[in-house]
């Protein structure tokens, strides 16, 4: 078996708390989109709902990690790491997130906001024609024969 060094450690935490960071900035988006009036929101109740259960520790988690002095003053715990294949779990003060588990329920988020977003994403806000084509130069006609 082998043994991990101070370095690897370090570089799990760090990428623990980019992790853990990221997925509560996608979970502000949920918020915003949850508050937003996008046609066809009504739909992501369920990628909502399944998102908000899988990351339910993630805040308290990502606030330990940000503010580990406070956490070292109060002595509130540490954090504990497991490795197991494809999966790492994270623990804080007897809870535990599986990180296969957030990324399914993010990846999920994902998919089921673009499917309501992307359809209006390239529109003009005040009704006028899709930006994208604009932007997009037309084909080359071919040269005409000789």
């Amino acid at each position: 078996m082998t043994s991990l060094t101070k370095a690897d450690i370090s570089k799990g935490a760090t990428d623990a708390d980019l992790f853990l960071l990221c997925l509560r900035r996608l979970g502000r988006v949920r918020e915003l989109a949850g508050r937003s009036a996008l046609p066809g929101a009504g739909g992501l109740r369920l990628p909502f709902r399944v998102f908000d259960q899988a990351t339910a520790a993630v805040q308290t988690m990502r606030n330990a990690m940000e503010h580990v002095d406070g956490t070292a003053i109060t002595g509130s715990g540490g954090f504990g790491y497991g490795v197991s294949g494809d999966r790492v779990s994270i623990s804080y003060v007897g809870t535990t997130v599986d990180t296969h588990t957030l990324v399914t329920a993010a990846r999920n988020l994902h998919v089921a906001v673009r499917t309501v977003v992307d359809p209006i994403a390239v529109l003009d806000p005040h009704g006028q024609d899709p930006i994208v084509p604009i932007l997009v130069a037309p084909a080359p006609a071919p040269p005409a024969p000789a």
